[in-house]
């Protein structure tokens, strides 16, 4: 009797052994995959050991900015499209007609009689940027440089 159980014991204690090395491979391999998370999240760089329920927490947090920012973004995005098309319509819009009167007009024009952020006779030089929208929106009477500089602004955001 006390021989069969000698195997059977000595073979249950070498499974949970086994069983105990394998949990413990899987918590280190958990506080490893927690450390990882916690040195790449920003608002918590700088805490020195942070509690695995700090570390989930923070994430959270960061996922909700992060989630709410690409929000805020999708939105600019479809009001700048939006931006875009209407300038692009108002260029299509105006006939060769208009363009030539602008031209004779920007030539005889000082400079200066534009917006004080914009000069006529400066003309932008480099295709224009996202930062440059609003001065290309509200230079009204700068129509000419607006036209050379549209196609191009909207061609590089439409895509």
């Amino acid at each position: 009797f006390g021989l069969e159980e000698s195997p059977n014991m000595a073979e249950k204690a070498q499974k949970r052994a086994e069983h105990n090395a394998i949990e413990r491979q899987r918590r280190e391999v958990l506080n490893t995959k927690f450390q990882q998370l916690a040195l790449s999240l920003p608002n918590l760089q700088h805490d020195r050991r942070p509690s695995k329920g700090t570390i989930i927490e923070r994430t959270l947090e960061y996922v909700k900015q992060t989630v709410q920012k690409e929000q805020e973004f999708k939105y600019q995005i479809d009001q700048l499209r939006k931006a875009n098309r209407t300038l692009f319509l108002q260029m299509a819009s105006l006939s060769d007609d208009d363009l030539e009167d602008d031209d004779e007009q920007i030539s005889n024009t000082p400079e200066g009689d534009c917006d004080d952020t914009f000069s006529c006779k400066s003309s932008i030089t480099s295709s224009p940027t996202l930062s440059d929208l609003p001065i290309l929106m509200t230079t009204g009477n700068c129509k000419y440089i607006i036209m050379n500089h549209v196609y191009s602004f909207f061609y590089r955001f439409s895509k």
